[in-house]
């Protein structure tokens, strides 16, 4: 999000998730799922094992 300076709310409009599920992603207390990986990877272009590599 950072890299591509979108703020947390702007990304879960993206991913088409609501604001207090991303931040359960980010802050650890929700599991990110495998569809939630390939929205970032089609949407914000991040690579999957990125993602999976960083949980």
């Amino acid at each position: 999000m950072q890299e591509k300076h979108l703020k947390q709310k702007e990304t879960a409009q993206l991913l088409g998730i609501s604001e207090s599920r991303m931040s359960d992603f980010l802050n650890g207390k929700r599991p990110l799922n495998l569809n939630l990986v390939k929205q970032l990877r089609d949407k914000l272009n991040i690579p999957a094992n990125f993602v999976l590599d960083n949980l």
